[in-house]
């Protein structure tokens, strides 16, 4: 199901799996590499996607290890909007949770475009990140995205806000 081409029967396959201890103690190596490939894939759902990466994370011992480079793939491949509500939020959302909670370094460069987000919790995820692994980077990070045309008034108000706390953190008042 999860190679089918319907969506729908996509999401439905990686809900059972995500939720049934008995599939998910059964899958063999060969079977997770199919999954990471599956969620690597930008033709399946989105959601299918991001609850393969969710259950990867909360089940990590009958999900296995490998998945933080696919996480990674997912943040570095996938597009970023200006506008909010796009499909494939969740799934990048997904793939921030398991690296923060994997203590993954991304590329600077993979990071600080995501603070376009139109989704200002994807900016915002991808600015802490950021800020742990490289906080001088943050701050031009904020600049930069602040001066990308077409950024959605939500996504320039968060950054705004955001660029003020930084601020107020790095210089706090006397």
């Amino acid at each position: 199901l999860l190679d089918g081409d319907d969506p729908s029967l996509q999401v439905l396959a990686a809900a059972e799996l995500a939720s049934r201890s008995t599939l998910r103690s059964q899958l063999t190596r060969r079977e997770r590499r199919h999954l990471q490939a599956t969620v690597r894939d930008a033709r399946r759902s989105p959601v299918a996607r991001a609850q393969l990466l969710d259950a990867a994370q909360f089940h990590a011992a009958e999900f296995g290890s490998g998945w933080a480079p696919v996480a990674q793939a997912v943040v570095a491949e996938e597009p970023v909007s200006l506008q909010p509500g796009q499909p494939n939020e969740r799934l990048v959302w997904s793939a921030f949770q398991l690296l923060g909670a994997a203590d993954v370094r991304l590329r600077r460069a993979t990071l600080a475009r995501w603070a376009t987000s139109g989704n200002g919790a994807l900016a915002e995820q991808a600015l802490l990140l950021l800020r742990r692994n490289n906080p001088d980077a943050e701050a031009a990070a904020i600049a930069s995205a602040l001066a990308t045309p077409g950024l959605s008034p939500g996504t320039a108000e968060f950054l705004r806000d955001h660029q003020r706390r930084l601020l107020l953190n790095t210089n706090p008042p006397r």
